[in-house]
């Protein structure tokens, strides 16, 4: 009943702000979308893995206040820039003695082609960039698989096989304990912010890609360079033991492509016309995600509906589970939620405590007696852990409040889409655990950001065409 419950509220959620909205791609409805599909989810499991008999109060009460939390930041930001009360117009005041008359020019000549959507652009880069990003990839897969084989070996691992060597990697990674970290046992950190540049790449490559393919632009040695560029960036991070890096692009490419065909605001009627080709992609995203499983170093015995099922539906079953035991308070501030933050003070001294990524571990068992082991209590645990009821509110808006502001600018800069896109995973993945707080309010995203406006500064425009973009 209280699975019936909650997903009938979050109908109405996402009607109510379809209507103040209408746009699909909406923060809010995507969110809000992601917790109905995780219900459905948890729903189809009662009949394989999901034990839990019925939802808590508590449990219900978390769900519900994140959705609504969330919904609340989007309207109050778009409350605020409809009656101009924030991002007021100022009027263009001529100045005759501007001594940055110089900055203005270079910005209109060099930088204000790819900060502005302009639908008549085309945009390609040099070939030498390319060679250069082409050699940062190589040279971090080189240095990851050193480091990842390093890790492996102490983990036990005897030389054969990819697969074991990730899942010998992932037995000792910060997924399961912190002692990697404490110990400087770790990844290199050279070798890891190589990998963030890589991912800044295969982003900065996918919106060239997308661009191309929008635009129907014929299939030439640069784009197969950019297409190259992004698979070896999904080889590199296969190397993590995990599948959400790979996930994360995905998204990306979806989000940039859905921008483009719909004009930046996806409606209902659009829906039903791309139905079919989006109801492809998402079977084969799904098969792909099942069938690379031995790639990233897991087994699992169970069919591919019970596998996704549990994958996508176990976190309101989890902190169902989770709110039936008892727990310690918090030792420190924002112990769960400002994890980003405290990992960073304590690697350069300033902290002495760090929080691991999951502290607490809950089993499913289905009838054939296999086991599906789960850390994801969906992101209202972190924040109902560390602030109360209070906390998911307040913490919830926030994220509202800041990933509507990303997406209203996505509408009108390329610049803000593509870096909107690389955290866009966050509107569906935040069902599952917290990660404003911990990934996007970090030190890594203006890292990221510093990567992006650069790759942008290399851009060019190779084609000015008439014609807009084909909905």
């Amino acid at each position: 009943m209280a699975y019936v419950i909650i997903i009938l509220a979050l109908l109405l959620v996402m009607i109510y702000v379809y209507k103040k909205e209408n746009d699909l791609l909406c923060p809010s409805i995507v969110y809000a979308t992601s917790m109905f599909t995780c219900c459905l989810c948890a729903l189809v499991g009662v009949v394989s893995w999901n034990d839990v008999g019925e939802l808590g109060i508590l449990t219900v009460l978390i769900v519900l206040l994140s959705v609504l939390s969330f919904a609340c930041g989007n309207l109050l930001f778009n409350y605020l820039i409809n009656n101009n009360i924030i991002f007021k117009k100022r009027k263009n005041v001529r100045r005759n003695n501007n001594r940055f008359i110089w900055l203005r020019e270079y910005y209109k000549k060099n930088i204000d082609k790819f900060i502005k959507i302009k639908n008549n652009y085309v945009y390609d880069t040099k070939p030498i960039i390319i060679a250069i990003e082409l050699l940062i990839v190589l040279i971090t897969i080189f240095f990851m698989y050193k480091e990842v084989r390093r890790i492996a070996i102490i983990a036990g691992y005897d030389g054969i096989g990819f697969g074991n060597m990730i899942s010998k990697f992932r037995e000792l990674s910060i997924l399961y304990t912190t002692e990697l970290v404490e110990n400087g046992k770790g990844i290199n950190i050279f070798v890891s912010q190589m990998r963030k540049i890589c991912e800044v790449i295969c982003t900065f490559n996918i919106f060239l890609i997308v661009q191309k393919i929008v635009k129907k632009e014929k299939f030439d040695l640069k784009l197969c360079s950019y297409i190259f560029i992004v698979f070896l960036c999904i080889f590199l991070s296969l190397f993590t033991g995990g599948r959400m890096q790979i996930f994360i692009y995905v998204l990306s490419f979806a989000l940039l492509y859905l921008f483009y065909i719909f004009d930046y605001k996806c409606t209902i009627s659009m829906i039903k016309k791309h139905a079919k080709k989006i109801m492809i992609a998402i079977v084969v995203l799904l098969l792909g995600f099942y069938v690379i499983l031995p790639l990233s170093g897991r087994k699992t015995n169970s069919n591919i509906v019970n596998y996704m099922s549990f994958y996508f539906g176990t976190s309101i079953p989890s902190l169902e589970k989770y709110n039936g035991t008892s727990h310690p308070a918090p030792s420190y501030f924002g112990e769960e939620t400002l994890r980003g933050i405290n990992t960073v003070l304590f690697k350069i001294g300033l902290n002495d405590k760090i929080t691991p990524i999951s502290k607490e571990w809950y089993d499913f068992s289905d009838k054939d007696g296999n086991i599906y082991s789960s850390n994801i209590f969906t992101s209202g645990k972190r924040y109902y852990h560390d602030f109360g009821v209070l906390g998911i509110f307040v913490c919830q808006m926030i994220f509202g409040f800041v990933f509507s502001l990303l997406y209203y600018y996505s509408k009108r800069s390329n610049f803000v889409l593509v870096f909107y896109s690389m955290y866009f995973y966050m509107c569906i993945d935040q069902v599952r655990d917290e990660l404003f707080f911990s990934e996007f309010v970090h030190i890594n995203t203006v890292f990221k950001f510093m990567i992006l406006l650069l790759l942008f500064l290399t851009l060019k425009v190779c084609k000015k065409g008439k014609k807009k973009y084909e909905k």
